[in-house]
């Protein structure tokens, strides 16, 4: 996990960056056209960018991955790091991706709370 804090997080950014830029400033040999509700894209493979796994997501899939996320202080590392003006540019916008990635992880602790603050706040179910 350390290695994905220092350096994997950052590279797995810059190369989908390099990949999504490649595909945007290909030139455009495109044919697009669009009539009324019958529109037709001429787009090849060369266009598609894989979006692919990321370690901090996969963790957040499993509720495993979820308390290691929890005890490395992932998400509060990330943060930080947005906020920081010591992190550069590409750092916050690993830590922004690593964030949108591990969503599971959020969705997860929402409805432990959530579970929680129900158990809290509903009247005691009556017994007769």
């Amino acid at each position: 996990m350390e290695k994905w804090f220092a350096t994997e997080n950052v590279a797995y950014v810059e190369t989908l960056e390099k990949k999504l830029t490649s595909v945007l400033n290909r030139p455009s040999n495109r044919r697009v056209t669009s009539e009324a509700q019958n529109i037709l894209h001429s787009f090849s493979t060369e266009d598609e960018v894989y979006i692919f796994p990321h370690f901090f997501g996969e963790l957040a899939k499993t509720a495993e991955g979820c308390k290691l996320l929890k005890k490395s202080n992932a998400i509060s590392k990330f943060l930080k790091c947005i906020k920081s003006p010591k992190c550069s540019m590409i750092e916050k916008r690993a830590a922004v991706w690593a964030l949108v990635r591990t969503q599971n992880y959020h969705l997860r602790l929402f409805q432990a709370n959530h579970m929680r603050l129900h158990r809290v706040t509903s009247p005691p179910r009556r017994t007769d």
